[in-house]
């Protein structure tokens, strides 16, 4: 007996050596800008529940075009140095398609996906293999002005369509500020005129083919949202569109979730100040996803962080705290934190996000999006500033599009 109990403590003894005297794995982790210090905090806690493992943030630039060119770069030259990556969910096709991101299925089994809303985990895979996990949950959402609203005695239709919406007659003010300005926005704008009842084609060229009625409708309604606007859309970011809707100049405003928090700061309450509602048809699916750089020593480990960074612990303390002070941030992409019932009545906005979710859908899963967005920018900005007519800038676009189908990427 007392040797059965030696052997247990020297059993348990070799465990927690193994634990504690496993080789320091240095994780180089890689995303847009300085991290703040609450995300630095995060980075800490996940270290101190893996003391084995320590992450490195490694600083890249900010602008989105940017940080994309950056890790073209980089990766083509098969470097393994920077293990997780932070990536634009429109770039997930070609960095997967390039060999630049390892497939995650061996790491996440059915159990560990079916905590994320499942359109979100969706736009994370491309040809029915796991590459990326979201953190946050980012898709369009329409802001109304309540002050506004009652001021007018304006009456909103159970869902209510784009046509009621661009259709009021109001003085001083504009129906709907949105991004028509040069930028992925415009896209994410043109896409959520798209009938709800559609389901987008994958392939580019096949959609602009196949599916030429629901892409005139499309652009017949992001033209009248221009021209209501005074055109004023035509320069506006997410920036400009949403210190109009701030400074009272338009009823409605089409943005992401990040607002909220701009609102939350501004003083200005949930269904007092301003009313959240889903978009007439389609939201489009936008944010941020982790991956795993193909090449990483370590993509064991890697896959651990992306569970940790994306799992309940850190999302529910992301958005208690850091979404509860205001901080402009994403949104959870956990379907368990829209159904607490507790968290729905301190921010009643999740059953609005949540409604949204249910039928967002992501943009072209191609490995050419990058590519083709700026084609798409250009001719729908053409379009909407009257220099041509819709049948011809679809024309123009369906040519150019099978044109770059047969060159080469650095044609462009």
């Amino acid at each position: 007996m007392k040797g059965s109990a030696v052997r247990l403590v020297a059993f348990l003894l070799s465990l927690a050596l193994l634990f504690f005297c496993q080789p320091t794995v240095v994780l180089q982790y890689s995303t847009g800008g300085e991290l703040s210090q609450y995300e630095r905090d995060n980075l800490k806690l996940f270290e101190e529940r893996y003391p084995h493992i320590k992450i490195r943030p490694v600083k890249l630039p900010v602008f989105s075009m940017s940080q994309h060119d950056s890790y073209v770069t980089y990766l083509s030259a098969g470097e393994g140095s920077v293990d997780v990556f932070a990536i634009d969910v429109i770039w997930l096709a070609e960095f997967a398609q390039s060999g630049f991101i390892a497939p995650l299925d061996a790491y996440f089994n059915t159990k560990e996906r079916e905590i994320y809303l499942p359109r979100l985990l969706s736009a994370g895979i491309y040809q029915e293999k796991l590459y990326g996990i979201p953190g946050v949950a980012d898709i369009g959402l329409l802001y109304v002005n309540q002050k506004l609203l009652e001021k007018k005695k304006i009456k909103i239709k159970q869902k209510a369509s784009w046509e009621f919406y661009l259709g009021l007659k109001l003085k001083d003010i504009y129906p709907l500020a949105l991004q028509a300005g040069p930028s992925e926005s415009l896209i994410c704008n043109l896409l959520e005129f798209f009938p709800a009842e559609v389901e987008l084609l994958d392939d580019l060229g096949q959609s602009l083919q196949q599916q030429k009625k629901e892409w005139l409708f499309a652009l017949k309604w992001l033209q009248k949202a221009v021209e209501v606007s005074h055109k004023r859309a035509l320069n506006h970011s997410e920036k400009e569109s949403s210190a109009d809707f701030l400074a009272q100049k338009s009823l409605f405003l089409r943005n992401w979730p990040y607002f909220l928090g701009e609102l939350r700061q501004a003083g200005m309450k949930i269904n007092e100040d301003f009313l959240l509602l889903p978009l007439p048809e389609k939201p489009t699916i936008g944010g941020w996803y982790l991956v795993v750089n193909e090449n990483s020593p370590h993509k064991e480990e890697a896959a651990l962080f992306l569970k940790f960074m994306t799992g309940q612990e850190i999302q529910m303390r992301n958005f208690t705290q850091r979404y509860a002070r205001g901080e402009p941030v994403g949104l959870p992409s956990l379907s368990e934190i829209y159904e607490n019932k507790e968290l729905q009545k301190e921010f009643p906005e999740l059953i609005a996000v949540q409604q949204s979710l249910e039928k967002a859908r992501a943009r072209f899963i191609t490995p050419r999006y990058y590519e083709y967005s700026r084609i798409l920018l250009r001719q729908i900005r053409s379009f909407l500033m009257g220099k041509e007519k819709a049948e011809i800038i679809l024309d123009k676009l369906k040519d150019e599009i099978e044109k770059r189908s047969y060159s080469s990427w650095e044609n462009l």
